[in-house]
């Protein structure tokens, strides 16, 4: 079995990072797919939903995997848009997750990297920069 290669994350000009909450970050403990994450912090376990983001049409293993590779086992900053609910009609949180050592904006790099599509239906404060 051939095994495909993760790409290095694209570098991209990205919007200032919003002002972060002085809470402690989450760790990334799972990927489960492209859009979705199981975080921890002080032993409570959430799953996040990145928002703004959907699967791209031909999703597939190399795009959970480059997820992966930006944010597993790392730490995290979980920042909300005050005018989209923190979690969804399934009970998931709704975030922009921003890489902790660094505010390397996750979103956005997904999409620009090719590796998610811009969710529609709705809109978000980084409207703009996701499309």
């Amino acid at each position: 079995m051939i095994v495909p290669q993760v790409t290095e994350p694209v570098v991209v000009d990205e919007p200032a990072p919003p002002e972060l909450t002085t809470e402690e970050p989450w760790s990334v403990e799972r990927v489960l797919d492209t859009t979705r994450v199981v975080v921890r912090r002080k032993g409570q376990i959430q799953q996040v939903r990145l928002l703004g983001l959907t699967d791209t049409v031909l999703a597939d293993d190399v795009d959970r995997r480059y997820l992966e590779g930006l944010i597993r086992g790392k730490l995290v900053y979980l920042a909300f848009d005050e005018e989209i609910a923190a979690q969804d009609e399934e009970g998931i949180t709704t975030a922009f997750v921003y890489r902790a050592e660094d505010n390397f904006f996750v979103n956005l790099n997904m999409i620009q990297s090719g590796h998610a599509a811009v969710a529609g239906g709705y809109t978000h404060v980084y409207q703009a920069e996701f499309t």
